[in-house]
Protein backbone atom coordinates (compact mmCIF):
# COMPACT_ATOMS: atom_id res chain seq x y z
CA UNK A 1 0.00 0.00 0.00
CA UNK A 2 3.12 2.42 -0.11
CA UNK A 3 2.81 3.41 3.27
CA UNK A 4 -0.18 5.49 3.11
CA UNK A 5 -2.87 4.80 5.50
CA UNK A 6 -6.39 3.35 4.28
CA UNK A 7 -10.00 4.76 4.92
CA UNK A 8 -10.71 8.55 4.31
CA UNK A 9 -8.78 11.37 5.90
CA UNK A 10 -9.92 13.34 8.92
CA UNK A 11 -8.50 16.38 10.47
CA UNK A 12 -8.76 14.42 13.98
CA UNK A 13 -6.19 12.16 15.32
CA UNK A 14 -8.27 10.54 17.56
CA UNK A 15 -12.08 10.33 17.85
CA UNK A 16 -13.59 12.89 19.83
CA UNK A 17 -14.01 12.60 23.60
CA UNK A 18 -17.26 10.92 24.95
CA UNK A 19 -17.88 13.91 26.92
CA UNK A 20 -18.02 16.15 24.12
CA UNK A 21 -21.03 13.74 22.09
CA UNK A 22 -22.91 13.79 25.27
CA UNK A 23 -22.95 17.86 25.58
CA UNK A 24 -23.89 17.85 21.62
CA UNK A 25 -26.91 15.24 22.58
CA UNK A 26 -28.26 17.25 25.38
CA UNK A 27 -27.44 20.70 23.57
CA UNK A 28 -29.73 19.21 20.65
CA UNK A 29 -32.58 17.88 22.89
CA UNK A 30 -32.98 21.56 24.37
CA UNK A 31 -33.05 23.23 20.90
CA UNK A 32 -35.60 20.43 19.99
CA UNK A 33 -37.58 21.21 23.23
CA UNK A 34 -37.70 24.89 21.66
CA UNK A 35 -38.84 23.93 18.62
CA UNK A 36 -41.49 21.98 20.22
CA UNK A 37 -42.83 24.55 22.22
CA UNK A 38 -42.84 27.15 19.16
CA UNK A 39 -44.99 24.83 17.33
CA UNK A 40 -47.21 24.12 19.72
CA UNK A 41 -47.70 27.38 21.02
CA UNK A 42 -45.81 26.43 24.38
CA UNK A 43 -43.06 28.84 26.08
CA UNK A 44 -39.75 27.88 24.55
CA UNK A 45 -37.90 29.09 28.04
CA UNK A 46 -39.58 26.19 29.93
CA UNK A 47 -39.65 23.22 27.38
CA UNK A 48 -35.70 24.07 26.01
CA UNK A 49 -34.60 23.56 30.06
CA UNK A 50 -36.89 20.63 30.79
CA UNK A 51 -35.76 18.90 27.37
CA UNK A 52 -31.94 19.37 28.62
CA UNK A 53 -32.70 17.89 31.90
CA UNK A 54 -34.19 14.81 30.50
CA UNK A 55 -31.22 14.53 28.31
CA UNK A 56 -29.23 14.64 31.42
CA UNK A 57 -31.19 12.28 33.33
CA UNK A 58 -31.43 9.78 30.51
CA UNK A 59 -26.97 9.99 30.50
CA UNK A 60 -27.07 9.49 33.82
CA UNK A 61 -29.48 6.43 33.77
CA UNK A 62 -27.30 4.99 31.04
CA UNK A 63 -23.79 5.51 32.56
CA UNK A 64 -25.68 3.95 35.53
CA UNK A 65 -26.68 0.39 33.75
CA UNK A 66 -23.67 1.21 31.93
CA UNK A 67 -25.02 0.66 28.52
CA UNK A 68 -22.49 2.77 26.72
Amino acid sequence: MNGRPRGRWTPFKTPLPSWVVIALAIAALAILGALLACTLAGRPGYWAPVMGAGGVAVTWIGNWLHIA
